[in-house]
């Protein structure tokens, strides 16, 4: 399943809609993961969010915080 999630993730980061995915180093139950995505509502970012196989399979759990970039580097 961690391989569908990774692939979908890779797929979507080649079509621009994933920005960037990854994960916490923390080898203890505090580590987690983030995917910061572009999405036109909230509606379909919590559908892109429910869509991850590793979360509709319950292997994982997602939260999804709305978040406006105001500085990136180039």
């Amino acid at each position: 399943m961690i391989s569908r999630h990774f692939l979908r993730l890779k797929e979507y980061t080649e079509k621009g809609k994933v920005i960037l995915a990854g994960r916490t180093l923390n080898d203890d139950d505090t580590g987690f993961g983030i995917v910061i995505f572009e999405a036109e509502n909230e509606t379909s970012a919590k559908q892109f969010m429910k869509d991850d196989p590793a979360i509709s399979e319950g292997m994982m759990e997602g939260t999804l915080f709305p978040y406006r970039v105001a500085l990136m580097r180039e």
